[in-house]
């Protein structure tokens, strides 16, 4: 029910052997935070290799000084990639300026085919966001960089000290149709507290959360989204509705609570996700 988004230090490549085993929905190989200005060429090279390109994600470093500097955007779109994380963004008019460049160089086709991660990492991109949700770039998500922005912040990395910039980004991204993902949790090795990070999450309404190790994929893959309670009664209702023929659905009542056409999308989640739960 969260799909997972993992980051690979791409300047690895024991890291980048070792991902093509771990169960994962999406890959994004990292040449910002994880990898020095210096090992950026060979990080490249070793992206170059890469079978499946089209399918994976990168995080390009997108300014050097508070500067746009696109070399490594450009270098990564040459190789064959069109998935991108773009950090750093503060203000629409950046956004603009990479539009443009990309017209410049590939052409208007390019920029349809390219799909675009936006992290909010600074208090003028959450400002900025629903502007910057307005460039021709397709940005299919959104997410919070949660150390980036407290740091710009000044702020103690804690729940409650995120709750306002989540809530903003959530409802902002929903407006505009476009998926939020979740940040990244620094905690590797305690099961139980990433356990809540992931029931918070779901809660939440996140599409999905970005990882940084293996051992919280796992945590997310064997994470029991719905209780057998939960599913049951979801079947149920579901029989119920095909019996009475899903256009003539109005309202079902059971076990003393009420079931009206708004809450069939959630029972057909849960149905989903126990039909594939199930069958593995």
């Amino acid at each position: 029910m969260l799909d997972s988004y993992f980051f690979v230090p791409a300047n690895n490549k024991r890291f980048i052997e070792k991902s093509k085993s771990l169960v994962v929905d999406h890959m994004i190989f990292d040449l910002e935070d994880a990898v020095a200005s210096s090992e950026l060429e060979e990080a490249l090279k070793n992206l170059k290799n890469l079978s499946d390109k089209k399918n994976c994600w990168v995080r390009p470093p997108l300014f050097v000084n508070e500067q746009i500097d696109n070399v490594i955007l450009q270098k990564s779109l040459n190789i064959g990639f069109n998935k991108f994380v773009f950090p750093k963004v503060s203000a629409k008019v950046e956004m603009l300026f990479l539009e443009k460049w990309i017209i410049e160089q590939y052409g208007d086709n390019l920029l349809d085919k390219i799909e675009v991660i936006l992290l909010v990492e600074n208090p003028n991109c959450l400002l900025e966001l629903e502007k910057i949700l307005e460039s021709k770039l397709n940005i299919v998500a959104v997410s919070l960089g949660s150390h980036d922005y407290c740091n710009a912040m000044s702020m103690k990395h804690i729940r409650k000290n995120l709750d306002y910039s989540k809530h903003k980004i959530l409802n902002i991204a929903r407006a505009n149709g476009i998926m939020f993902l979740d940040s990244p949790s620094m905690n590797i090795k305690n099961k139980e507290i990433y356990t809540e990070n992931i029931e918070e999450a779901f809660s939440l309404g996140c599409d999905g959360i970005m990882t940084i190790h293996p051992n919280q994929l796992k945590w997310i893959n064997e994470f029991p989204f719905y209780s057998e309670e939960e599913i049951e009664t979801a079947k149920t209702i579901w029989q119920n509705v095909l019996q009475i023929g899903e256009n003539n659905f109005s309202v079902i009542k059971l076990d003393g609570q009420v079931y009206e056409r708004p809450h069939l999308n959630r029972i057909k989640k849960i149905i989903n996700w126990a039909n594939t739960h199930e069958s593995k």
